[in-house]
Order: structure tokens, then C-alpha cells, then sequence
């Protein structure tokens, strides 16, 4: 069974490996290949976000906006329920994004905005759309 001291150090390791660089076009077309998830990323002026690198400068994570609401958010499979989602969903919203919609089947993604504190406020035969309460 792993300590506490070790999974805090592990925490700490994970942490510094990790980089981010902003979600530009630029960055995008550097990143992107067939085989990921940025390939069909929209990267007009208004949009905004970041992009989290592993030390080997390999993707691990993205997410972008336009305005106040999320357009774009996915983690690489390997990389998932290690807290990289939510560290750039606490990065996005710390920019002022309050709103996404998510597909009802990812279940995943569905407890994370929930555990977040993010709210739905409305549904339809596919997507669940949240609302980040700011007061």
C-alpha cells in the first residue's frame, strides 16, 4: 500500500512534469496529429484556452473557449482520473467561464462538472448544459 508521504511526493512529481502553453493556432498545429483529439480544433481569434504537456512535451490535455463557454475539453485515455481535467477546468473557469454541454453518455465528465460545482440548467434527447454558479 502506498504512504501518504509517497503519494504527496507523487502528487508533487506529477505536478512538474506537466507544463502548460496557451490554446492558440499555432500551438494547435503543433500538437495535432490524426490520432488526436485536436485535429478538428477550432482555433478562431475569440477562442481561448490552454494545453497541458507531460514533460516528453506530449499532450495530455486541452481545453478551450469562446466567451464563457466551453467548445473544447478532452484528456488524453492514459491520462484520465489523474486530476488533469480538473486542473484546467479550474484554470478555465478561473478566466471566467461559466457554461458547457456535455454528452449524457460521458458519465465521467458528467461527475467531474457535478463534483466542480457546476449546475444544469437544462437538457435535451443528447446533451446536459451546466452553468458554474458565480455568486
Amino acid at each position: 500500500m502506498i504512504s501518504l508521504n509517497d503519494f504527496i511526493t507523487e502528487a508533487i512529481i506529477t505536478e512538474q512534469r506537466t507544463h502548460y502553453i496557451v490554446f492558440n493556432k499555432e500551438n494547435v498545429e503543433l500538437y495535432k496529429t490524426n490520432a488526436n483529439m485536436l485535429k478538428h480544433a477550432r482555433t478562431d481569434d475569440d477562442v481561448h484556452g490552454f494545453i497541458l504537456l507531460n514533460e516528453d512535451n506530449e499532450l495530455v490535455s486541452y481545453i478551450a473557449w469562446q466567451n464563457d463557454f466551453i467548445i473544447a475539453f478532452e484528456t488524453v485515455e492514459k491520462y484520465r482520473n489523474h486530476g488533469y481535467g480538473s486542473r484546467l477546468l479550474k484554470k478555465a473557469v478561473k478566466n471566467g467561464v461559466t457554461k458547457l454541454s456535455v454528452n449524457k453518455s460521458n458519465i465521467d465528465a458528467i461527475e467531474m462538472y457535478n463534483n466542480f460545482g457546476f449546475k444544469k440548467y437544462k437538457s435535451d434527447e443528447h446533451m446536459i448544459y451546466f452553468n458554474y454558479p458565480t455568486s
